[in-house]
């Protein structure tokens, strides 16, 4: 409910599944029913609600994949922003833009943007290293993917954040199977 009601949470807000993301994760599962191809291993966070993602998704193999939880692919904290609701921000700033105030909230005190950024590709590089040739699912949260998205693509800071559709709860999006050779 947090994320309708445009409510900041993130790595320090562990937060339960609600019944909505329950039955996107289920539809999620009954696609991937059809989906040719297999996975050799699941990563997730340590966050219950993508580790839940990731248990009702397996339910779609009738074959045993290992599970790996991996902190590093955890969202942002948001610390000081926590809990704060998008339009309070907008009120406390009210002459910036709503790609100013991500800048705000993303860059608080204890981890900033960059070092979030730098954590996940961190954990990226090293499983798609490590697991070259086998076909990862990584269940994750929206901005992690927003990070490897810049990161694949070489976007901009807006191109990634601002100006490209959010990856939503329990959608499946293939990454390219390429080495990107660019230095972020």
């Amino acid at each position: 409910d947090n994320n309708k009601n445009d409510i900041l949470n993130g790595w320090d807000d562990d937060l339960c599944l609600n019944q909505n993301w329950i039955n996107q994760a289920e539809k999620l599962r009954d696609e991937l029913k059809s989906f040719d191809e297999k996975f050799d291993i699941v990563i997730t966070t340590t966050l219950s609600r993508a580790q839940k993602t990731a248990s009702i998704i397996k339910e779609a193999f009738d074959y045993e994949v290992e599970t790996i939880i991996d902190k590093r692919f955890d969202e942002q904290a948001f610390w000081e922003y926590k809990w704060m609701k998008v339009c309070d921000l907008q009120e406390k700033y009210p002459d910036l833009k709503r790609n100013e105030l991500i800048k705000i909230y993303r860059n608080n005190k204890v981890e900033n943007l960059e070092q979030f950024e730098n954590r996940v590709l961190e954990a990226y590089r090293e499983i798609s290293s490590k697991y070259e040739w086998k076909n990862v699912l990584l269940v994750s949260h929206g901005w992690t993917f927003r990070v490897i998205n810049k990161y694949l693509n070489n976007l901009s800071f807006d191109d990634a954040y601002i100006n490209v559709s959010a990856v939503w709860n329990s959608k499946m999006v293939k990454l390219p199977n390429y080495i990107k050779t660019n230095n972020l």
